[in-house]
């Protein structure tokens, strides 16, 4: 019996914290990552929006939705599998813009990033946080928290644009199931 409770004991110490929650846990504008893109948009909507490849691989590919009916964002974009036909996404955006006209307008971006990372930190607790900023090739900057999941990454993203008179500040909130993650790192 000893040796019983000695085994349990040491098995809960061993038992290693899985990450957080399944990623299909959270919405964007209503919709998870695995549900079918038909649910919520006509194939004629989706047929006829804008859609971008990446160069090193068209295994993937996303789409724009412009619409004004979403509460929250601006435009969702949503990432598709090339041959599947049931249109499941595999990952979602929400993306909000900001009119670049003063410190205002940064001030609001990192605002609703800090605001969404907050409610990640507690729907996704213990989850693996890593935070980064980087500066791409036409000079924006990019200010970025990932929340690494057994099944996924959601990402909060503060876009801050080289000055130009077109630039926007951008938030933005994307989902990415565990198989489109991995690929993204390689096809950018």
């Amino acid at each position: 019996m000893k040796k019983l409770l000695v085994i349990m004991v040491l098995g809960l110490f061993l038992i290693t914290p899985s990450l957080a929650d399944d990623i299909r846990d959270f919405q964007i504008e209503g919709m998870s990552v695995g549900d079918s893109a038909l649910d919520y948009f006509s194939k004629k909507k989706i047929d006829s929006s804008y859609k971008g490849f990446y160069a090193k691989s068209k295994k993937f590919f996303y789409i724009i939705i412009e619409n004004t009916k979403f509460d929250l964002y601006d435009n969702i974009d949503f990432y598709l599998k090339a041959d599947d036909k049931n249109y499941k996404m595999y990952g979602i955006a929400g993306i909000k813009r900001y009119k670049l006209n003063s410190e205002e307008s940064y001030k609001k971006c990192i605002s609703k990033k800090e605001e969404i990372e907050s409610y990640l930190e507690k729907i996704f607790p213990g989850s693996e946080i890593n935070k980064s900023t980087w500066t791409n090739s036409n000079g924006s900057k990019s200010i970025m928290t990932d929340f690494e999941l057994d099944n996924g990454v959601a990402t909060i993203r503060c876009i801050i644009p080289k000055i130009s008179p077109r630039g926007t500040h951008i938030t933005m909130i994307s989902l990415r199931l565990r198989e489109l993650a991995e690929w993204h790192r390689y096809a950018n």
